[in-house]
């Protein structure tokens, strides 16, 4: 049986409370029993075994091993994006998770339809969205949200920090998968210091519009990269640039990554 795993925000050796959504879920939820092992994370790579304690309807965690941190991914991906329409967002945040999304940047572009509100219910919902998902694929960093961003500053952003730029474009002449292999691995296998951050840029529905094109034209280190030969929905398109590039992530672990640390 795996342990349960929990999300706690700091993490230190001996006794840790479990937040209340947490603390309801393994209570009321899964009704976990007193001493069962568990696993508690704090969504920044840092993780350790415990034993779960309810002590008066309060639920906590008794570490009992080491704690680990995993350390920071070969690859750190943005994906920088329009919020999808219905209950697509969702989905997009779940599978993002599981393949090493780093960030999520919700992107404010001319054709955008959906706008969230940075306070609202759906960032709330969402965020606790990111948090369940790692919970369930075993990983312990978890993916950030950025609320609504003008699509030009999320573009200087990277810009600034002289970090690699994707833009999806249908109709460009490379694909994703040829600059993966041929560009991105090569790098990986040389790499050294820290991870190669990259931003993965997803238009809306309507696709970017000509002044954004003209803005990412003017930047000769974003590269137009196709990723289908068909028309792809914003949340496909931002899956289908995660799972490729964690392709390779997870071909460049099996040479010998170590995955964490003993702090």
């Amino acid at each position: 049986m795996h342990p349960l795993r929990f999300y706690v925000p700091e993490l230190s050796p001996g006794q840790c409370d479990l937040p209340e959504d947490q603390a309801h879920h393994a209570l009321h939820v899964l009704r976990v029993k007193r001493g069962r092992s568990i696993i508690v994370f704090d969504g920044r790579g840092a993780s350790a075994p415990g034993t779960f304690l309810s002590i008066q309807g309060k639920a906590l965690c008794q570490i009992s091993g080491p704690i680990r941190h995993d350390r920071p991914p070969l690859v750190d991906i943005t994906i920088a994006c329009a919020v999808p329409k219905v209950d697509r967002a969702a989905t997009l945040i779940e599978q993002a998770s599981q393949l090493g999304v780093s960030r999520l940047i919700w992107l404010n572009c001319q054709h955008s339809i959906v706008r969230p509100q940075a306070a609202g219910e759906k960032m709330k919902r969402w965020r606790s969205l990111a948090i369940e998902s790692a919970k369930q694929c075993g990983r312990n960093y978890v993916l950030r949200i950025d609320p609504l961003t003008e699509f030009s500053a999320a573009l200087e952003e990277f810009q600034t920090a002289k970090k690699t730029i994707l833009w999806a474009n249908p109709r460009a002449p490379r694909s994703l998968s040829d600059w993966v292999i041929k560009q991105l691995y090569p790098l990986l296998a040389e790499r050294a210091g820290g991870p190669f951050a990259l931003m993965a840029l997803i238009g809306p529905e309507g696709g970017f519009s000509r002044r954004e094109q003209d803005l990412l034209g003017a930047i000769p280190e974003a590269m137009p990269v196709r990723l289908a030969d068909n028309i792809l929905r914003v949340e496909t398109a931002a899956l289908a640039c995660a799972a490729i590039i964690a392709g390779v992530i997870a071909e460049e672990t099996g040479h010998g990554h170590d995955k964490t640390a003993v702090l």
